[in-house]
């Protein structure tokens, strides 16, 4: 059996242990396929996997048009904070 690891990780220092590294810990990676075995690193009963639909929270801070409008508006209404005040006239000055 191969470890279901990333090579670097045996490269790594022993103070980063590679079970909490995001990259690894957040399954950024493909998952191996079931071998159909109740033990083992790819144990698991063999099933096809589903295309999942993406999580509305991952569209979360985008830019839409809307957005974009209130905070325009929101903009031109209550106006600059006083360090934005500050910046723009260090600017302006040069």
């Amino acid at each position: 059996l191969k470890p279901s690891w990333p090579k670097e990780c045996a490269t790594l220092s022993a103070s980063i242990p590679c079970a909490i590294r995001p990259s690894v810990a957040m399954g950024k990676t493909a998952k191996p396929e079931r071998s159909g075995l109740a033990a083992g690193l790819n144990k698991g009963f063999i099933v096809t996997r589903r295309e999942m639909a993406p999580k509305p929270s991952y569209a979360k801070g985008r830019k839409s048009q809307r957005n974009g409008l209130i905070k325009e508006v929101i903009r031109e209404v209550v106006g600059f904070a006083p360090y934005e005040r500050r910046m723009i006239e260090l600017l302006k000055i040069g």
